[in-house]
């Protein structure tokens, strides 16, 4: 669905209205570790937006992204940054190092997340993974949403807080750091009146649930992800 354009269709914008807040994210986790990388690459990039930003944020750092859909290639190319590239081709070939790697919202489409974990401890020093937690009491009882997430957004892998942490720990990662994202909070909601009725009644239970116990809420009423700073275990890259 990402070469044959069908997620495009599914998705005209590929979410780049969400990228100023993710990079905000991303930003303040490597902040509180006093992280400011030179050299920055985003595995499935979509339109780049969130490297956009982050060019901002840091501007000494240099940044790649990389993508297989060639029709998110050509949305992000549309859009040129003096310190950002853009590639066609799966990053694992491209025999380069980075200071840190970014899988935002990405394993949960892959056909093998475990397998590019293991093998992507070759690119970087540090790598910071966003994986929504689409699994919760609420979203498995109505089952709908989950059907959903896999036909239009293609999530064939499903998270809670532990199945996430897991996947990285299993697979040559040491977790330095976490967070949980507000997605169902902060990021705009999708157009039309379904979206806004869907999402809406939702947002003051989960802001008074989370305020009492971020982790009850997230486990009972979804709408979280978890935001995730790691380095190799195994590798010895130098990290910023």
């Amino acid at each position: 669905m990402y070469q044959d354009g069908q997620y495009l269709t599914n998705n005209p914008t590929w979410h780049e209205q969400d990228s100023p807040h993710k990079a905000r994210w991303i930003a303040s986790i490597l902040q509180r570790r006093l992280i400011s990388p030179k050299t920055v690459a985003e595995v499935g990039c979509g339109a780049a937006g969130i490297l956009r930003n982050l060019a901002e944020i840091f501007p000494e750092a240099s940044f790649d992204g990389w993508d297989v859909s060639p029709q998110v290639v050509q949305l992000a190319n549309a859009k040129p940054h003096p310190r950002l590239g853009i590639h066609l081709d799966d990053i694992l070939g491209s025999g380069r190092v980075w200071d840190l790697l970014l899988a935002i919202d990405v394993l949960e489409h892959m056909e093998n997340p475990a397998e590019f974990l293991r093998e992507s401890r070759k690119l970087c020093g540090w790598a910071t993974i966003h994986l929504p937690l689409d699994l919760s009491v609420q979203t498995v009882f109505r089952g709908y949403p989950l059907l959903d997430l896999r036909r239009n957004l293609g999530h064939i892998h499903m998270f809670t807080r532990g199945t996430a942490r897991a996947l990285m720990e299993e697979n040559g990662w040491e977790i330095l750091e976490e967070a949980y994202t507000g997605g169902s909070l902060e990021l705009p909601l999708a157009a039309g009146l379904g979206n806004f009725l869907k999402n809406w009644p939702l947002r003051l239970p989960r802001r008074l649930l989370f305020a009492m116990s971020p982790h009850l809420a997230v486990r009972f009423l979804g709408g979280w992800s978890i935001l995730l700073l790691c380095r190799p275990r195994g590798f010895s890259h130098s990290a910023p």
